[in-house]
């Protein structure tokens, strides 16, 4: 499916192997910037509307957002069991290339994630106000993700951009932001589904130097500031402020979920 060419989608360089490290030897890092960002956005309330009631989530919710690296991370994947086998070839491959290196099991003791926040070129992206999210496991420092983070405007709507190197080019996911109440509780739902706003510019995109395209995949991502229904019982132990839950499609099939317990990190 072709993607609206007004989307600004991240010139990056690609690199056949990204790991924690990938910014520093692409030379995407602005060391002079002014005021580097702390957060995969400064301010959440550029994404209110009139579906997205920024103002009435609780503070530990915007503190993951606007405060990102000093928050601690510990996951817990569910994949589909006809994916599990397919999982352990992908996560192969994600291994070595550091990139979107996923768990396959729920081992809580080696699941631990730690948030590294830079400032990047913007000249070099070509988006602006560009930060990168390095994500890596604390006990192995090996990659989860390595994600260059911005956010672009259409017809009044904000969008988060987010960018993950590949070899190819970038795997680009564009989330749109509404908040949602259960239980009395204001919570956040960042989706790439078209339904989440139609005719908007929401997707998952493979953007190389050669060409854009939609591709066949989905995501929700749900930020609640109480336990919810189905988190499983091992995230409900220790001290997390924040519970997210990040559903993955395929074809129009749900094969993975992931889990998070998120709690400021006394280390910082």
């Amino acid at each position: 499916m072709a993607h609206k060419s007004a989307i600004p989608f991240s010139r990056l360089p690609s690199r056949w192997r990204i790991g924690p490290d990938f910014f520093t030897r692409i030379e995407a890092i602005d060391h002079h910037h002014p005021h580097p960002p702390t957060g995969i956005v400064d301010n959440l309330t550029a994404y209110a509307s009139d579906n997205c009631h920024i103002e009435r989530l609780v503070p530990a919710i915007r503190a993951f957002y606007e405060n990102t690296q000093t928050q601690m991370l510990l996951i817990y994947p569910e994949w589909h069991r006809l994916f599990r086998w397919p999982a352990r070839l992908y996560r192969f491959f994600s291994r070595r290339s550091g990139q979107m290196n996923l768990p396959l099991l729920p081992d809580t003791a080696n699941s631990r994630i730690k948030s590294t926040i830079i400032p990047l070129l913007d000249k070099l992206d070509g988006r602006e106000n560009v930060r990168g999210w390095i994500r890596v496991y604390e006990a192995t420092q090996e990659a989860v993700y390595v994600a260059a983070y911005a956010t672009h405007f259409c017809d009044g709507t904000a969008y988060m951009n987010i960018a993950f190197p590949l070899p190819p080019g970038n795997l680009t996911s564009i989330l749109h932001l509404t908040t949602f109440e259960q239980d009395g509780d204001t919570n956040l739902r960042l989706s790439s589904f078209a339904a989440s706003n139609p005719g908007g510019d929401q997707g998952v995109y493979l953007s190389t130097k050669w060409f854009t395209i939609r591709l066949p995949f989905n995501e929700i991502i749900e930020v609640f500031s109480m336990p919810y229904e189905e988190m499983p019982a091992v995230m409900s132990n220790g001290n997390h402020e924040v519970f997210a839950r990040h559903r993955v499609w395929l074809f129009g099939i749900h094969f993975l979920t992931l889990h998070y317990g998120i709690h400021e990190s006394t280390g910082r």
